[in-house]
């Protein structure tokens, strides 16, 4: 049965330049690396343009030109071992706008095979870490101070749950630059010093004249905790 999301391809990293790539089938089983970017047909030499069926199979194109843009084998144009000859394609697709959208068929491609990860955490998802406060352990429920069960977590319970979820997150990575599927809290951000107002672990941010606190934290502070750049 085909699908709606069948193009978005099986995403893996590439073991030399580490960026994040997309594995499809070929009509023979076999399985083919293509970049995350599509480019204009005319800069892809005829042997590196595919095209992605409905049923998420990957076809060579060769000398047909049904489209205005194709995608490109990862191989070839990797960081890690371009082919000289391909310095115009690799400046196209270094392009801001071109990365972004690479980028967001990655996190569009991990959003579809992780549907669970995008949910509101129930009590029992919440439990499947241990409690920093009273310390109970995984699958156990939290315990007020005379060690009785309590009917629902320590908010410190939660914290963890969400850091844990979000570590474990998958990150795209493509020329250098990295998103995580899951943006911080606010809170979890304001664990480190903010590298523009300086503003101390726990700590608001705050504006850079009037010194008063920001409700959100200042974006330089969201990267360091992240890791993007």
């Amino acid at each position: 049965m085909s699908s709606k999301y069948a193009d978005l391809g099986r995403p893996v990293e590439c073991w030399r330049c580490q960026d994040s790539v997309q594995a499809y089938p070929d009509p023979d089983g076999q399985e083919i690396v293509l970049d995350v970017r599509s480019a204009p047909t005319g800069l892809v030499p005829v042997e590196l343009r595919w095209r992605i069926n409905g049923n998420g199979i990957c076809l060579p194109l060769g000398w047909a030109d049904p489209t205005d843009t194709v995608r490109v084998s990862h191989d070839p144009i990797c960081a890690g071992n371009p082919r000289p000859d391909l310095a115009l394609l690799r400046t196209y697709l270094s392009g801001e706008d071109i990365i972004a959208q690479g980028l967001e068929t990655v996190l569009t491609a991990f959003m579809e095979r992780l549907p669970e990860q995008n949910r509101h955490p129930t009590a029992d998802d919440v439990r499947t870490v241990q409690c920093p406060h009273c310390e109970a352990i995984p699958d156990s429920p939290c315990t007020d101070s005379e060690g009785l069960p309590r009917p629902s977590n320590h908010r410190e319970r939660v914290a963890e749950f969400h850091q844990a979820r979000y570590d474990a997150s998958p990150v795209a990575r493509l020329a250098g630059r990295t998103v995580r599927l899951f943006h911080p809290s606010r809170s979890q951000v304001r664990t480190i010093t903010c590298p523009r107002c300086l503003a101390p672990p726990r700590q608001p941010c705050r504006n850079n004249q009037e010194r008063q606190p920001r409700a959100a934290n200042h974006k330089e502070r969201v990267d360091a905790y992240t890791g993007d750049t």
